[in-house]
């Protein structure tokens, strides 16, 4: 449950074969990519980072792809990011169930 926003270049820079699991963060108001894969080694295995909210205005499947710069986007770029399902509300602002 992290706030990923406000960055001036990519909100998350992917490269050498990094394979993070993104799940449940806010990541909005960055640069032109919200998660840009920076010629990272081909492999089938995808970048998890379902769960996430991409900010207001990005709730379509085109929308939040329009953020990220992947496989899709270009075939050097290794993974692409598997972002389904996304969350319509911020995480950071939602309230916890009581432990």
């Amino acid at each position: 449950e992290c706030i990923i926003s406000n960055n001036g270049d990519d909100g998350i820079l992917l490269s050498n074969g990094s394979y993070p699991e993104i799940h449940r963060c806010s990541i909005y108001s960055n640069g032109e990519y919200s998660i840009n894969m920076n010629s990272s080694p081909a492999s089938p295995d995808s970048i998890q980072a379902q769960n996430n909210f991409w900010g207001l205005g990005n709730m379509t499947v085109e929308a939040i792809s329009n953020k990220i710069y992947d496989r899709n986007d270009d075939l050097t770029r290794g993974q692409y990011v598997d972002f389904t399902p996304w969350l319509y509300e911020d995480p950071t602002r939602m309230e916890s169930p009581e432990r």
